[in-house]
């Protein structure tokens, strides 16, 4: 039996060796189950248990909370303190209910241990996709990390296994920049000829562009400002969500040919709300302009892709017109970080360079 597991029964304070912090518990007289203290020093944790034995807590004692109603608590807290966004709440919300509480519900939260939290994690695997499993793992992960902080539990038994890994199971298939002309010069009279042009030069979301009202838009300047996201709640409600993240949010100038179809579009509206709507003023299903989008690239006889490589379009496109400047390109998607780009576009900023260095060689050919 190691030294942590006596202390846990015993309930005298030790020094815990993966980080030398120091641990104590305390019975709550339901099983010999305890209360954890955590700190940097002995004297800390010593007195931080004496107060635990004489204060009151609005927590329950861990004996009678079950991971379930923990993580009901935990969620609301997040909630109530904004620091999820409402769509990523919801998310979580699924799926602690489908997948988490079926596996784990049950479980007292002083009695989870890492071996748990891998059956949930196999469980999950075994009927969903790899993504799914590594979705509850990091809610797992976060909500037992506030439950260490709160000394509800002395560690995260999450942290002791191992996260599940992602395979990319959807390769991009960006247009060429001949297709990309090609499809655009195809479809200038298309009603979502702007929809389209506005995708390809800027690389926007899907959701970021039918987010889009005709305040964001600055034609005289030509810029796009980029706020919001849209999202379906149903058959007829939607919701503006913020974007992804804070570098989501961002100002991007628009090439003179996505400023001339929208001027064009703006003279057209029958409604001064969302940029693209249907005649009613409601904004477009973001499905609804997929299935338009793959149904205008089969009758124009171009090959089947997603909505979203017009996004990936736009990348290609400014990192080959740009020698390869990541930066930049990254700043224009509004990634969170400059590492999701390189993922994502590494190589073709290393051709783009490369060709950028070939034409140096061609302008000062036969010199030294």
């Amino acid at each position: 039996m190691s030294e942590e597991r006596r202390a846990y029964r015993s309930g005298t304070i030790y020094q815990r060796k993966s980080d030398g912090r120091w641990i104590a518990s305390i019975p709550d007289g339901h099983g010999g189950r305890a209360r954890y203290v955590t700190g940097t020093t002995r004297e800390a944790v010593e007195k931080r248990l004496g107060e635990l034995k004489t204060s009151t807590t609005s927590h329950p004692e861990p004996s009678s909370e079950t991971v379930a109603a923990f993580l009901a608590r935990w969620l609301d807290g997040e909630r109530r303190r904004g620091r999820l966004r409402p769509r990523t709440a919801e998310s979580y919300a699924t799926l602690i209910k489908l997948h988490i509480n079926p596996v784990v519900g049950r479980v007292r939260l002083p009695d989870l241990r890492p071996a748990d939290i891998e059956h949930l994690v196999v469980t999950v695997l075994e009927h969903r996709s790899q993504q799914t499993a590594r979705h509850v793992y990091k809610v797992m992960h976060r909500a037992l990390g506030m439950a260490t902080r709160w000394d509800l539990i002395p560690a995260n038994p999450a942290a002791k296994v191992e996260a599940p890994s992602v395979r990319a199971t959807r390769v991009p298939r960006p247009l060429s920049a001949d297709e990309a002309r090609r499809f655009l010069a195809a479809t200038t009279e298309d009603e979502r000829y702007p929809l389209y042009a506005l995708a390809i030069a800027t690389g926007m979301r899907r959701g970021e562009i039918l987010a889009l009202k005709w305040p964001d838009i600055d034609l005289a300047a030509g810029t796009v400002r980029v706020e919001k996201s849209l999202r379906q709640l149903d058959r007829y409600r939607f919701a503006r969500d913020d974007t992804k993240t804070d570098k989501s949010r961002r100002v991007l100038p628009l090439p003179a040919v996505v400023v001339r179809a929208l001027e064009k579009h703006q003279k057209a509206a029958t409604t001064p709300g969302y940029v693209f709507a249907r005649p009613d003023g409601r904004p477009l299903p973001p499905a609804e302009v997929t299935r338009e989008f793959q149904a205008t690239l089969t009758r124009l006889g171009f090959r089947s892709i997603r909505f979203h490589d017009l996004r990936h379009t736009a990348a290609n496109l400014a990192l080959d017109r740009m020698g390869g400047d990541i930066r930049a390109v990254s700043a224009m998607l509004g990634h969170a970080t400059i590492t999701t780009t390189v993922g994502l576009y590494g190589t073709a900023a290393d051709d783009a360079r490369r060709r950028a260095a070939k034409a140096m060689d061609d302008v000062f050919e036969g010199i030294g």
